[in-house]
């Protein structure tokens, strides 16, 4: 995402949307009664072409009060929907509609309540998001490989099934060669269309060490951008061992999915241990914020869409606290292990004590 310009104080933000990425960042950004500007198409119909019972689809820069969004990775568009809110010769105010917003729009927001701290940092971590490089994870063992590109927020899986799938005869030569050719093809494919930096090829046996060697072989440039780890699982389970593992920064690389996994991890076992250094209730996370206790707060998406004005409160204590702030995708492992405990969570500098203890 490209920030364009930005009025914090009139709540005007200009952005270029430049990826898939970008426009998760950009459903948690917006909330019900902001204003929208993009170029969008729409059906009109003249007196002629109503007699005629013809419409025609024109070009059209339309401003709405936003209502609603949805946001389709599948597709690669962000739909807003909402009143048209200024005048225009097609299309009046107060009637209904929806702009897709895809790679490569240009959107004008205005923020009717402003640009608070929430917002902002959705910004600011989607324009550090595009300048991150990419991992592809292959975990592969004898009966299938699951092939993974690791962006910012999520994890974009694919899965190919080996000759031994089922059997339990040897395989023959050529099916692990073919085999080897469907991983090895669509490696190519997705390093070419996802700008992929590294290759991490693991999995629990030998088979990521025998693939390792024949990719070497046949594609030689990509051979010098692998390295081979070892995991226990296979599938997305070994993908997200991996992630969890020092190769990660030891290839520079501060993915959002693996410290998402890593904070909650870190979550979890404080939970675990009953230290008092977690809490995950709205209410405890608050009052934590108001302490000044937090180190890190953890809100899912959701939570922080159904819940922004009281989650913008405690974003700026947190903030003011020099607490750090992680919003996580709720559709993602992280994000649902967090979803499980109400959405938001934080991890403590020090013990808060409770009411009965005071």
């Amino acid at each position: 995402m490209k920030i364009l310009k930005l009025d914090r104080n009139s709540g005007f933000v200009h952005l270029r949307i430049e990826s898939v990425d970008d426009l998760w960042y950009l459903s948690n950004f917006l909330e019900r009664g902001d204003i929208v500007r993009s170029k969008t198409e729409r059906r009109v119909k003249s007196k002629e072409d109503i007699e005629r019972g013809k419409d025609e689809r024109v070009s059209l820069v339309l401003s709405i009060n936003v209502e609603k969004e949805l946001f389709d990775p599948e597709a690669k568009v962000l739909r807003i929907s909402g009143q048209v809110s200024e005048e225009n010769r097609f299309v009046p105010i107060g009637s209904y509609h929806t702009i897709n917003i895809a790679p490569g729009s240009e959107v004008k927001i205005w923020k009717q309540k402003g640009l608070k701290n929430g917002a902002l940092k959705i910004l600011r971590d989607a324009e550090k998001a595009a300048l991150k490089p990419r991992i592809l994870i292959a975990v592969i063992d004898d009966e299938s490989s699951c092939l993974a590109v690791v962006k910012d927020y999520r994890i974009e899986s694919y899965d190919i099934e080996g000759p031994g799938s089922g059997k339990r005869h040897p395989k023959l030569r050529s099916e692990k060669e073919e085999f080897y050719g469907k991983i090895l093809s669509l490696i190519k494919s997705l390093v070419e269309k996802e700008d992929i930096f590294a290759i991490i090829l693991a999995g629990p046996g030998f088979e990521k060490e025998k693939f390792a060697k024949f990719l070497s072989a046949k594609e030689p440039e990509l051979g010098h951008i692998s390295v081979v780890e070892n995991c226990s699982c296979s599938g997305i389970p070994g993908v997200r061992e991996v992630l969890k593992r020092p190769i990660i920064s030891k290839l520079g690389s501060e993915l959002l999915v693996a410290r998402n996994l890593a904070l909650m991890e870190s979550l979890l076992r404080e939970i675990g241990k009953a230290t008092g250094l977690a809490v995950y209730s709205l209410d405890d996370v608050k009052k934590a914020a108001e302490m000044g206790a937090i180190d890190k707060l953890l809100i899912t998406d959701t939570f922080f869409k159904e819940n922004r004005e009281v989650v913008e409160e405690i974003i700026s204590l947190v903030k003011n606290s020099r607490g750090r702030i992680h919003i996580l995708n709720s559709k993602e492992e992280p994000g649902k292990q967090l979803s499980s405990l109400g959405g938001i969570a934080a991890l403590l500098r020090f013990k808060i004590l409770g009411d009965n203890e005071i």
